[in-house]
């Protein structure tokens, strides 16, 4: 399984598959818009890719507002391909791309290198990049 970038040669399996009942349930008519999935500025979105077949998309936001800043994760997974862990590896996967964009760029909290070792996305809470929360 890899993760890409969304293309416009993803679009058309991505749609076959925001149509299943199982995915459209939870995501609902999000390919709505003619110019789905490209459309969200605020979304980042990959295609998760197995055997060079699309089987899903994962996408991210992030909050920079220091007062708010979070961030999100959302997929979908081919219904056929459901419970064979591709699901779990493309969050894993995401979640260490997004903590190491993060370590790259500024010293992290306690609260905040703790969660992402609960993701997955670090096993320890790297000592010379995180900063004491005020007590």
């Amino acid at each position: 399984m890899v993760l890409v970038p969304v293309t416009p040669e993803h679009v058309a399996e991505l749609r076959r598959l925001l149509a299943t009942p199982e995915v459209r349930r939870r995501w609902r008519a999000e390919d709505a818009s003619s110019g789905w999935p490209f459309d969200d500025s605020s979304s980042i979105r990959f295609a998760i890719v197995v055997d060079g077949a699309v089987r899903g998309m994962v996408q991210y936001g992030e909050e920079e507002n220091p007062d708010y800043r979070h961030a999100s994760i959302d997929i979908f997974i081919d219904p056929a391909a459901h419970g064979l862990g591709w699901g779990r590896d493309a969050v894993a996967t995401l979640a260490r791309h997004l903590a190491l964009r993060h370590l790259a760029g500024q010293p992290m909290t306690r609260a905040e290198a703790l969660a992402m070792r609960g993701a997955g996305a670090i096993h320890e809470p790297p000592p010379d990049t995180v900063v004491l929360d005020p007590v």
